[in-house]
């Protein structure tokens, strides 16, 4: 059986210096997250996937507040 999440395609990249375009970009990653099979309670997998799915500059974000 096929994991759901090979099947769907990750939103495109973020562009943090595009700020009105970060909520289209969320919306798109709830929608993946959704059709990719993410269950809504495990919010610490959900924040994971959406830091890695940003990129770099919002992993060293979330490292600066450990």
């Amino acid at each position: 059986m096929s994991n759901p999440m090979e099947l769907v395609r990750t939103p495109e990249g973020f562009t943090f210096t595009t700020p009105a375009e970060w909520p289209n970009w969320i919306r798109r990653f709830e929608r993946f997250a959704m059709a990719a099979g993410m269950d809504p309670a495990e919010e610490t997998k959900k924040i994971n996937m959406m830091v890695y799915l940003m990129g770099d500059p919002a992993d060293n974000i979330m490292a600066s507040f450990r």
